[in-house]
């Protein structure tokens, strides 16, 4: 269910930027360390198997045949999400609190810097 939350959230900001006349093209890229999930979102329409999962989810299924987003597969040895919701043993959680509190780039750095520059040259 989070990665419901965590959609809505991102169709929510791309709504503003769209009002702010900033649209972002392509999809927005979500990251997530279940697979099951993942190929839930995959699939593109209901089986035997997930009808009796909430609407919510075939709204996800709507949202990336659209383009809206994108889901990708993050290890959890990368998910910095787990260090609030799992126990991890301490190398993992000294990671993942270091990137929270900015010592590690973001993996998307590149993308946001690259998307100011282009956006300042227009």
């Amino acid at each position: 269910m989070q990665a419901v939350t965590c959609c809505k959230a991102v169709k929510h900001c791309r709504h503003i930027l769209e009002e702010l006349e900033r649209p972002i093209s392509g999809p927005s890229p979500i990251n997530e360390d279940n697979k099951a999930c993942i190929m839930m979102v995959d699939q593109g329409r209901p089986t035997d198997r997930t009808r009796h999962l909430a609407i919510q989810w075939f709204a996800i299924q709507e949202w990336k045949q659209n383009g809206d987003i994108e889901v990708f597969h993050v290890p959890s040895a990368d998910n910095s999400a787990d260090n609030n919701t799992k126990g991890l043993s301490v190398a993992l959680h000294q990671r993942h609190a270091r990137r929270a509190m900015g010592h590690y780039g973001s993996p998307y750095s590149k993308f946001i810097a690259n998307n100011l520059v282009t956006r300042s040259q227009e």
